[in-house]
């Protein structure tokens, strides 16, 4: 609409003056009073168009006023104000540049309206111009491949050292040694006493007990955050020692965790708790080859120390260091002691009926011919310290000692197929499955011939006649009855 008054109004003031100027052709001096000789009227409609100009030329000089304040922002990704800034007034100006023209001069460039703004509208960096980076000329940009991101070509060696010797992080967290501010002992002669007194509550010191002395409550020692923080990076560290001397390994796995306890045993000096302090723990360690420093072990003791005498059981260290099973060996070994309680006649298990029912055959060490069947025999047996042939293995023992097996056997499938062939134990699937269970190709009745697998055949022993019988028991079992002939395909 303001172009059109404004054309209108031209149009008419024109007319105006043509019609009543006065003729100029005959006095010059007609040019000096023009406006003075002008009609009323003709003054009306001046000061319209003068109006109407004017208020033209006003929002003409704003909007020329407020796009060039819009693209002198710096940190826009549009070429227009941010809402933030222009609610709060406070345009965002980085501490190196100068304020531009349009922008309010604010000391140091930033406000707090201006930083809530940035993260109201998601603002990176004040380094962006327009949405482009300002990158100095002699600045080069990182950039890198799929291939170098993937393929960890560039990555840098990992450190083989701590940043902190195991006796810097004693002294820090047990505040031995104090740097700053210095130590003031004549400020700390009552602070045990105010330390003692202050969890406690005046209705339990003079209410429960008046005349008792309150008992001291052991709180655990905070290590790096929690109890146990240093005490994980010490076994993992003693963990990688163990596994690369590997003490006393044998043909048959599980003799290293049981060297290591042996040798903690030969340390230990309260025989009743089976406990060792951080001095026995490091004889025992130097003993398998494990170098260990008195800090480390003070650590680990202190970490499994359960009573607060600074000392720890060693069948517990011992199993922290070895490590435990993963829930995948875990559920292996439950199935292999729930074959052997179901193929024993009572339910029970005993030491002698493990040691006769292992197939040792096809353990790594004899099948490579480092070791003879009677060798692994006499050493699985040893190593099982059978205190009683007759005495029951319950699943805890049971599950101890694989857990020793397992601390030398790095891959789960081979763990798996090594277990499943030894006990017979049916299952697997590509490289760990059993391959010790017999085979038979079976005839049927009506002339069909198929394979099939004798599941669980750990207990089919014996002359040519008994084992035709347990595999045609077997085969029942699994639902084939129309057996008309057998034959064993890989001989065990």
């Amino acid at each position: 609409m303001t172009p059109f008054f404004f054309v209108s109004g031209s149009i008419i003031v024109v007319y105006m003056l043509l019609v009543d100027l006065p003729d100029c052709s005959t006095d010059r001096n007609t040019h000096s009073s023009l406006f003075s000789s002008l009609l009323p009227s003709t003054y009306l409609a001046v000061q319209l168009l003068l109006v109407l100009f004017s208020s033209r030329l006003s929002s003409l000089c704003h909007y020329t006023r407020y796009h060039h304040h819009c693209t002198a922002m710096i940190g826009g990704e549009h070429k227009k104000e941010r809402l933030s800034e222009r609610a709060a007034h406070a345009q965002n100006q980085p501490k190196n540049r100068g304020y531009l023209q349009g922008t309010e001069a604010m000391t140091a460039g930033y406000t707090c309206e201006t930083l809530q703004g940035n993260w109201a509208e998601e603002r990176a960096d004040a380094g962006y111009y327009d949405g482009k980076p300002l990158v100095r000329p002699d600045q080069t940009t990182w950039t890198t491949t799929y291939r170098k991101m993937t393929g960890n070509d560039g990555a840098s060696p990992a450190e083989t050292a701590d940043r902190f010797r195991q006796e810097t992080l004693l002294d820090i967290e047990d505040h031995a040694k104090r740097s700053y501010p210095g130590h003031q002992p004549h400020l700390e002669r009552d602070h045990e006493a105010m330390v003692a007194d202050s969890l406690h509550t005046v209705y339990e010191k003079t209410y429960v007990n008046p005349a008792d002395v309150v008992p001291p409550v052991r709180a655990p020692v905070v290590l790096c955050g929690n109890p146990t923080s240093q005490g994980r990076a010490v076994v993992l560290r003693f963990r990688q020692a163990l596994k690369g001397r590997m003490p006393g390994r044998s043909c048959v796995p599980g003799n290293v965790a049981r060297t290591l306890r042996l040798a903690l045993r030969g340390c230990c000096t309260n025989e009743e708790t089976n406990c060792v302090n951080a001095k026995e723990l490091q004889e025992g360690l130097l003993g398998v080859g494990i170098g260990a420093s008195l800090a480390e072990c003070m650590v680990l003791v202190r970490t499994f120390d359960t009573v607060g005498d600074d000392a720890a059981s060693l069948l517990t260290i011992t199993d922290e260091i070895r490590g435990h099973f993963s829930d995948r060996r875990a559920l292996l070994v439950e199935n292999v002691y729930n074959l052997l309680k179901s193929v024993s006649s009572d339910g029970l298990v005993t030491f002698q009926q493990l040691a006769d029912l292992t197939d040792l055959r096809f353990l790594p060490s004899v099948q490579e011919g480092a070791a003879t069947l009677e060798e692994a025999k006499d050493v699985y047996c040893k190593q099982m310290d059978f205190a009683c042939p007759t005495a029951l293995l319950q699943a805890e023992r049971f599950g101890g000692f694989f857990a020793d097996f397992s601390f030398e056997v790095d891959i789960d499938n081979d763990f798996e197929k090594v277990m499943r062939n030894m006990f017979h134990l049916s299952g697997g699937i590509g490289p760990s499955a059993n391959t010790s269970c017999r085979r038979v190709r079976v005839t049927h009745l009506n002339g069909r011939i198929t394979d099939e697998e004798i599941k669980n055949d750990i207990t089919i022993r014996g002359d040519a006649q008994a084992v035709k019988e347990a595999i045609l028991k077997n085969l029942r079992t699994q639902g084939i009855t129309d057996v008309k002939d057998f034959q064993v395909t890989n001989e065990v």
